[in-house]
């Protein structure tokens, strides 16, 4: 499955399989060092949210494309927008309840 795109010529900056009990998340802009972006984070958390509710996803592989590495964040990515709710949510993996 694919992440979110920018229009429909250009490849998803993030994309997003299953391989087994493996969720993989494939930061996609290697030409920019795969730095994250706030649509990149916004789709990352919108799939991790859905992975955390589906018990046969173990664990979670976050990795870059190419063989550049990641970046931390991309410098234009805004000091507040899409993603600021993020820390007032619950963890999306960790321990799940059994009562």
């Amino acid at each position: 499955m694919a992440g979110k795109h920018s229009g429909d010529s250009l490849p998803a900056e993030v994309l997003f399989e299953r391989r087994g009990r493996l969720g993989v998340v494939t930061l996609n802009r290697p030409n920019a060092v795969n730095a994250l972006t706030a649509g990149m984070a916004s789709a990352m958390l919108e799939q991790l949210t859905l992975w955390a509710d589906d018990d046969a996803v173990a664990a979670v592989l976050v990795r870059g494309a190419g063989d550049r590495g990641c970046a931390p964040a991309a410098t234009s990515w805004p000091s507040t927008g899409t993603c600021s709710t993020a820390a007032t949510r619950r963890p999306a993996f960790g321990p799940r309840s059994t009562g």
